[in-house]
């Protein structure tokens, strides 16, 4: 039996190099607030991996002291959609991935969780031609302590025995809170918050194998 059953990444940052992509398409969206860029940066950065909306919502009526409400979320995302798509099928992978993918496809289960909105992470993937690495892939329609609930329901196995891949501090919460274990991607806009918890993050997904000797691989 393998010790490590199954494996939840997040997206952006993880399979794609497209968190940037996203941290653009912020600044992008606000770019009428020129005094509020920085503040709107580092709030998109410190919770990423959460849903833009409730960003949106933030930065409305917290940042910019203005009324938030439907017609609002729903235009402010439909243009963020709008600015990232196109770029994000164009991005490239990060340095490993696909080939950890394809490492572990038919043997042992891969799911996502990520912040972004179900409909179009899933249209992501599957023009991506990524479905066929993942058992099931998660949006932001639930959080991702509720992914790994349903990861640990689904294959029927302890929180110990799955491992979440992650960029963001969110990922790393979120595997906190169920007792899985973590393997932190690289990222330079959050670089110093891995070295305060002394961990060190990964640049290249293959080198997964080499941090641990818990995750087998057998043809």
């Amino acid at each position: 039996m393998k010790d490590i059953e199954a494996i939840i990444f997040d997206f952006d940052g993880v399979i794609l190099d497209s968190a940037n992509i996203k941290t653009e398409a912020f600044l992008e969206l606000f770019k009428n607030y020129p005094a509020h860029q920085q503040a709107i940066k580092e709030y998109h950065i410190e919770n990423q991996g959460i849903t833009r909306y409730k960003k949106f919502e933030w930065i409305y009526k917290e940042l910019l002291d203005k009324p938030y409400n439907k017609e609002i979320k729903n235009k402010l995302g439909s243009d963020f959609s709008a600015l990232v798509f196109e770029k994000i099928m164009e991005t490239d992978a990060i340095p490993g991935a696909m080939e950890f993918l394809e490492s572990l496809r038919n043997n042992i289960p891969a799911y996502i969780a990520s912040g972004t909105p179900d409909k179009e992470l899933h249209k992501i993937i599957n023009n991506r031609n990524l479905s066929k690495y993942f058992k099931a892939a998660y949006g932001s329609d639930i959080s991702k302590e509720e992914a790994i609930d349903r990861v640990v329901e689904l294959e029927s196995v302890e929180y110990s025995e799955l491992l979440f891949i992650g960029d963001a501090t969110t990922d790393y919460l979120a595997a906190s809170a169920r007792d899985v274990p973590f393997i932190a991607v690289y990222s330079e806009e959050i670089e110093e918050y891995w070295k305060r918890r002394g961990i060190e993050p990964v640049h290249n997904l293959m080198k997964i194998y080499e941090r641990t000797e818990r995750l087998i691989v057998s043809g």
